[in-house]
This record gives C-alpha cells, sequence and structure tokens, in this order.
C-alpha cells in the first residue's frame, strides 16, 4: 500500500476507533489550549535537541540480521559531548522514537532531566519506526521482508548491537537502563533469554510502565485489536507498516491539536490513556507531532497475541512452523526466573495498559525487584507527565550503590 493510503487509512482507523471507544468524560472538558503551534511541534530528533540548545549525535548501527537503526546521543544544555559522563540508555515503546522522551516541556522531558544532570544520554530506535528504516537488503517501501519482525527480533538484535556500540563509544562497561512500556519488554525478553552483551554490559535497569503481561490491560484500542479481524484486514492490504510517521500526521495532526485541543486530547486518549487532569496536553500538538513514529504489523500482531494467551513467550507461528522454528509445536516461553539483575518497577495506579496486577504478577516472578507505584498516572505520564516528580525516585536508583 502506498504511503498516501497507508496515512489514510490510519486516519480512518484512529476516527473509528475513537468514535467506539471515548468514555473518559474529563477527556470532553473544555480546555483552554488552544494557540499557534509550538515552533518544534514537528523537529526531528537532532533539530529538536539543537532549537533548545543541547549538543546532539546521531549514530548510525547495524544489526546483525541488517538492520541499520539511529542511535541519537545528548548531554547537558550548552555544553559540547564530552568523555566519562554516567551514560543512561533510553528505550521507547510500542510506535514511539527516540522523540517520546523530550517532547515534553524542556524541563520536564527525561532525557533532558538527565542530560542537565550529567549523563551521557543515548536513545535508541527501534527497526521500523522513522529513524530506523533502513536495512542493508530491503527497501521498506518495495520488500515486505523489511517488516517480517516483532519485538522477539528487537530484543534479540537490536538491544545488543545498542550496548556494544554505545560501550565502545563511551568507554563505559556499565550501561544503565531506563526503557518505557515496550522498551522494557524488550529487555525482560533480552534478559530471560540471556543474552551475553546485555547481561555482560547493563548497569540498572529501570522500567517506566513495565510491561511482560497484558491479559489485563483495559486499552479500548487493544482489546478491539485482540478481538476482530482488523489485523488479518490490514495484512490482506499487505498493509506491513503499522501507524508510519507521515505528511498526515505532521501537516494536519499539528494545526488540529494546536486549535482544536480537545479533539486532539480524546484522539491520544483513546489510544493510551491521555488524560489533561495530569497529562500535559498544552503540547499536544508536539505529541501529536512525533507520534506515532510506526511499527510492523506483525509487532502488532505479537502484542495481539499476549493479550490473547495470557503469557509472556516469543511469537506463535502456528504448531508446524513453531516446531521447524523453536523445535517445538507451541512457542516457548520467556524465563523471567532467569533474570539475575535487580530491577526498578515504576508503576502507575492508572496506567490502562501496564495494569497493577500484571505488574504485581510480573514483579513475583522477577528475582530481585524493586516496585513503586504512583496514584494519579497513567502510561502516558512516564513521559508528558504534567508532574514529572517521580523522576526524582529515578534518579536515586539510578545513584544506589
Amino acid at each position: 500500500m502506498s504511503p498516501l493510503l497507508s496515512s489514510l487509512f490510519s486516519l480512518f482507523l484512529i476516527c473509528v476507533i475513537n468514535s467506539k471507544v471515548i468514555t473518559n468524560k474529563s477527556l470532553r472538558h473544555q480546555l483552554p489550549f488552544t494557540h499557534a503551534v509550538h515552533p518544534e511541534a514537528t523537529l526531528p530528533f537532532i533539530d529538536y535537541c539543537n532549537y533548545f540548545s543541547y549538543p546532539v549525535e546521531s549514530h548510525r548501527v547495524t544489526t546483525q540480521d541488517g538492520y541499520i537503526l539511529t542511535l541519537n546521543r545528548i548531554q547537558r544544555k550548552y555544553s559540547s559531548i564530552s568523555p566519562n559522563l554516567p551514560v543512561v540508555l533510553l528505550m521507547h515503546g510500542l510506535l514511539d522514537s527516540s522523540d517520546g522522551a523530550v517532547i515534553n516541556d524542556e524541563s520536564k522531558s527525561p532525557a533532558f532531566m538527565l542530560a542537565n544532570l550529567g549523563y551521557d544520554v543515548w536513545s535508541g530506535n527501534a527497526r521500523g519506526n522513522k529513524y530506523s528504516r533502513s536495512h542493508v537488503k530491503y527497501d521498506p517501501d518495495n520488500d515486505r521482508e523489511f517488516w517480517d519482525f516483532s519485538w522477539d527480533d528487537i530484543a534479540a538484535y537490536d538491544l545488543p548491537v545498542f550496548f556494544d556500540y554505545v560501550t565502545k563509544a563511551t568507554g563505559q562497561q556499565k550501561i544503565d537502563y531506563m526503557g518505557h512500556s515496550q522498551g522494557t519488554t524488550v529487555m525482560f525478553a533480552a534478559l530471560a533469554d540471556k543474552n551475553p552483551v546485555v547481561t555482560q554490559h547493563l548497569g540498572k535497569f529501570i522500567a517506566l510502565g513495565p510491561v511482560a503481561y497484558v491479559f489485563h490491560q483495559s486499552s479500548k484500542p487493544m482489546q478491539i485489536l485482540s478481538d476482530s479481524r482488523l489485523l488479518d484486514l490490514l495484512n490482506y492490504l499487505n498493509l506491513d507498516e503499522f501507524s508510519p510517521s507521515d505528511w498526515l500526521q505532521k501537516s494536519v495532526g499539528k494545526i488540529i491539536c494546536a486549535q482544536f485541543g480537545n479533539i486532539c486530547v480524546d484522539l491520544l486518549g483513546s489510544f493510551s490513556d491521555a488524560d489533561p487532569s495530569r497529562d500535559n496536553m498544552e503540547r499536544a500538538d508536539v505529541f501529536v507531532g512525533h507520534f506515532p513514529s510506526g511499527t510492523s504489523l506483525k509487532n502488532v500482531y505479537k502484542w495481539q497475541q499476549e493479550i490473547l494467551v495470557d503469557a509472556f513467550q516469543k511469537f506463535d507461528y502456528g504448531a508446524e512452523e513453531n516446531l521447524r522454528r523453536y523445535g517445538q509445536t507451541v512457542p516457548p516461553p520467556y524465563n523471567l526466573g532467569n533474570i539475575e539483575h535487580k530491577v526498578y518497577l515504576f508503576s502507575a495506579s492508572e496506567d490502562l495498559l501496564s495494569n497493577p496486577t500484571d505488574v504485581q504478577r510480573l514483579k513475583d516472578e522477577l528475582k530481585d525487584a524493586e516496585l513503586k507505584i504512583y496514584p494519579k498516572m497513567g502510561h502516558l505520564t512516564f513521559m508528558v507527565g504534567q508532574d514529572m516528580s517521580f523522576m526524582n525516585d529515578v534518579i536515586l536508583a539510578l545513584q544506589e550503590k
């Protein structure tokens, strides 16, 4: 399907889902944030950081299976890139990118907060998002093979190459890691599989909105995807790229969000749990200018499977293909008991995707985990909250001996 048709279909899908699932009346409040479009609303990561006077670099790395990924790096405002600083690697959630950690107000954006505290902040971009749409062999616009991946592959290939590259670039042998949503999932998977590069170089593991099990999630769009044949329809239409970043989002979305804030809040709220009472929706045009950033349809199928089977396991290809790939007819589980690292779990009481019940189950299966639950926060609040004081606990965890 052409990028234009893909864009139009994505917009249609958003509207259909939005018309069915808006139930939170707080999202219907008349919010006083009609304003001019923020000048940084659609700036790509490098330009965005330059706009706010942060030293920034972009690095390209190639995975063992040929995907060319982008790693972005920032340090303290008004400085220059310096060696020998403590390193933190950030990893985004589903449909997000490295942009997610900088699009809140500057003083509230996790990446900027860490950089201004003296950290060397690296942000990964998973295969298939707008910054990682390249491959040594496949063209994402013409070759369906490019989109034949799920978060299993991000865990097995993307994380190791990120850790290997950052340790060599910085000389630091231990890299602290902060993931959000799917960014935690891939780390749980890599550690459960005892990936040698990741286990060797991982320092602290900060998990924001941690996701392994999703049986109790109550995100209406995710429920619609899991209960219907919608994904099969998209597959029939050869729509291998799911919710790509495109001109429609950048041009129309930012204007709608600047001038008609309530509509934008409804759209964001329908996909996750954005709520103007806790999230910084005055910047909705910036959020929509950078999100979604795209993934593969197969990756969304993977999340559908996780919801339906109530398990943390590898992709289910069906009995015959499972036998060929895994040597058994059912996909093997990720054994969380294999994880030796301490995990700092940061959970939100109002999180629709990372439900506290599922997070507690995750904690119970980990050998060493510390859980903090924050009231009046949702899944998106970890990135775009009005109150980002939970970051004080993140810093304490990073500094813990």
